[in-house]
């Protein structure tokens, strides 16, 4: 919260500060107060920033040696200036099996510094070199220098952290999170080979599992695959390499892959950093069940491209919606009352102009293409600024990997797949 504002507090609130202006330090060692009237702040091009972390999906998530779970959300205000992290830990976690394979070189004791506060839950802290634990517990606020050992022995523990020491949320660290989306475009008069050879491989679970494994072993892991509603349509897809892996090679892989029958363009690596990701990593993770297949809902692919001109604005504009969670909750609250849901933002890396980014959404059952298409194209967030491409996507034969929003008719249920009628647009969504 920059200088220059009023507080208020219609309620009774308690909170911890990590902040490093004196200001309040010096008013608390009672020091006098200096006479001369304080100079105006200066302008403040941002608004206060605030981080919700309530339904934000985990930036990592690491499971130890016995499937003990211990998930990170970093947040990063919308000037980027400040990053808290909030973290929370099952109780039992194993340090060594759950977190030492994510770190370069498998340290033996944690080389981060941690600056924080218990929020829940317990977190014990033995140095190298001694066979003391220092307990830290609710209410408690921690300092904790480089070379330790944590262990987390009574509950499931919540901290917040503001630490400036980068080490778990450098790019080395992060990099597990190695997305990319691909697009597919199927070769003149090869669709129809390709999906009888897909459909043979379907019906074969041995030739399945070995395919599977042998991408795995690559360092590939394909989470999603989204057909259009044609049987010659762009086809998309989401995949995850391991940590290392670069867009090249991810190229050299499907190309490999799919190359006879289609031609394959690999958008990404996703910024995982500022991405909605939906999909758990699978690598370094302990997969978790599919969802069941989506029924009776649409689901699609967005592409969104930027206007010429408009991606300063674009992007200062998301930084404001960011910055203001309350406002962020409206929208999707308004959008979901409408029939749509947006399930995963996947902005690629270090792109400025042209496409940057690729969205999966789904719309309730009986809502079409048109509405879609007019709601994203008045989106607050992109609508103004981006051309909007939307691929539709046939649920039947696709694997979308991701939890149905809206609750299925027993039409639907039951099997049958009506066509989607095209339903008046949706207006005043923002």
């Amino acid at each position: 919260m920059p200088p220059g504002h009023l507080p208020r507090f219609p309620e009774d609130t308690e909170f911890v500060e990590f902040s490093q202006d004196p200001v309040y330090v010096k008013l608390a060692e009672g020091t006098q107060a200096d006479a001369t009237p304080a100079p105006a702040p200066a302008p403040v091009n941002l608004p206060p920033g605030k981080i919700n972390y309530a339904g934000m999906p985990p930036t990592k998530t690491m499971k130890d040696g016995s499937g003990k779970a211990a998930s990170m959300i970093m947040g990063k205000f919308a000037n980027g200036a400040k990053t808290v992290n909030r973290i929370t830990i099952e109780e039992g976690f194993e340090w060594s099996t759950g977190v030492k394979p994510h770190l370069p070189g498998c340290p033996e004791h944690c080389p981060a510094t941690h600056f924080g506060f218990i929020e829940r839950g317990q977190m014990e802290i033995k140095m190298a070199g001694s066979e003391e634990w220092t307990v830290f517990g609710p209410g408690d606020a921690y300092h904790v220098p480089p070379g330790h050992l944590p262990r987390f022995a009574k509950g499931e523990t919540v901290m917040m952290e503001f630490s400036n020491d980068d080490t778990y949320t450098h790019e080395n660290f992060l990099s597990g999170l190695n997305f990319f989306i691909i697009e597919h475009t199927f070769k003149e008069g090869k669709a129809e080979e390709w999906w009888g050879n897909m459909a043979k491989m379907m019906g074969d679970p041995a030739a399945m599992s070995a395919m599977m494994t042998a991408q795995h072993e690559a360092g590939f892991h394909n989470h999603s695959f989204l057909p259009g509603s044609s049987l010659t349509g762009t086809v998309h897809c989401v995949w995850e390499g391991s940590a290392g892996k670069s867009v090249t090679d991810m190229q050299t892989f499907i190309d490999a892959q799919f190359g006879e029958h289609m031609t394959n363009t690999v958008h990404g690596p996703v910024d995982a950093g500022t991405a909605q990701l939906a999909y758990s990593p699978y690598f370094g993770n302990n997969p978790a069940a599919a969802p069941s297949p989506v029924k009776g809902s649409t689901m699609a692919v967005i592409q969104h491209v930027i206007k010429p001109g408009q991606g300063d604005t674009l992007f200062a504009n998301m930084g404001k919606m960011m910055a203001d969670p309350g406002a962020m909750e409206g929208m999707n609250a308004k959008h979901k009352a409408l029939g749509f849901v947006n399930h995963a933002f996947f902005p690629i890396k270090g792109k400025t102009e042209g496409l940057f980014a690729l969205c999966i959404w789904e719309c309730k059952e009986g809502i079409g293409m048109q509405a879609l298409q007019e709601m994203i194209d008045e989106h607050p967030g992109v609508g103004p600024y981006c051309d909007n491409k939307v691929f539709i996507i046939d649920a039947s034969k696709g694997m979308i990997n991701l939890t149905q929003q809206f609750a299925p008719s027993p039409e639907a249920l039951k099997g049958a797949t009506p066509a989607v009628p095209v339903v008046a647009p949706q207006k005043s969504v923002a």
